[in-house]
């Protein structure tokens, strides 16, 4: 139980940084951005 709490936590906190990241760029919108594909 205390490895599930603690992957809980660490997955959470991880989820907040990509938030504050977004917000810190002065993004609205925090979803992932998709890139094309390159074509060679």
């Amino acid at each position: 139980m205390l490895v599930a709490a603690g992957t809980w936590l660490l997955t959470t906190m991880a989820e907040v940084r990509k938030v504050q990241d977004c917000a810190g760029q002065g993004r609205r919108n925090f979803e992932a951005i998709a890139l094309p594909e390159r074509s060679r």
